[in-house]
């Protein structure tokens, strides 16, 4: 299970681009990392799933939560992954 999130309540202009940064870089960054961990292990497995967990933030916004939202979408990357590995019987999963 992949899971990562941080978020800042303020409005969009009130934050920093580092402040913007950090979010994606946990949120966005934390997902991409622990694939890039995983995958290599796991191709050598008979069956293996990735489950990366998503924040309902990414089915629609919350005020003061701009960026956050943002970088809920990684949820779509299991979909991405998977395409190379399905023919080894190797699959990758979201969940809520």
């Amino acid at each position: 299970v992949n899971n990562a999130g941080i978020t800042s309540l303020a409005p969009f202009s009130e934050q920093t681009l580092e402040q913007h940064q950090r979010i994606i870089g946990v949120n966005l960054g934390g997902t991409l990392n622990g694939c890039a961990l995983l995958i290599p292990l796991l191709a050598r497995q008979e069956e293996a799933h990735i489950v990366n967990i998503a924040s309902m933030a990414a089915f629609g916004g919350f005020p003061l939560k701009s960026t956050y939202c943002a970088s809920a979408r990684q949820r779509r990357l299991p979909r991405w992954l998977k395409k190379p590995y399905n023919s080894a019987n190797k699959a990758a999963g979201s969940s809520l």
